[in-house]
């Protein structure tokens, strides 16, 4: 929609009556349902033609208590794989860690 080539019906089209049923959506939906509309959220938010409606609603802190912990989880998974595959103590280390755990299963 604020794209300067983006058509006059693009441009037109208002999606503000889609802001309160998607925070509310939000809040209420787990799992990847909640993460879609988290991101549909963040790019209403992105734009000037939306982001008071979404502060209005509350749509920013419902963001970040929400999405926060994912997206913290996400780093947290990349950095321990970047870290096993470019170290080879902890390359050793997680081995040993999945060697003690199938021994228990």
């Amino acid at each position: 929609q604020g794209a300067d080539g983006a058509p006059p019906a693009l441009r037109d089209l208002d999606l503000a009556p889609l802001v309160e049923p998607a925070v509310d959506a939000l809040r209420k939906e787990r799992g990847a349902v909640q993460n879609n509309i988290g991101v549909l959220i963040t790019r209403l938010a992105q734009s000037p033609r939306y982001k008071q409606t979404v502060r209005d609603l509350n749509g920013m802190e419902s963001l970040h208590q929400i999405q926060l912990p994912r997206v913290q989880a996400q780093k947290a998974e990349a950095a321990r794989r970047h870290r096993i595959e470019n170290n080879t103590d902890a390359r050793a280390a997680e081995l040993r860690k999945l060697r003690a755990a199938q021994g228990r299963a």
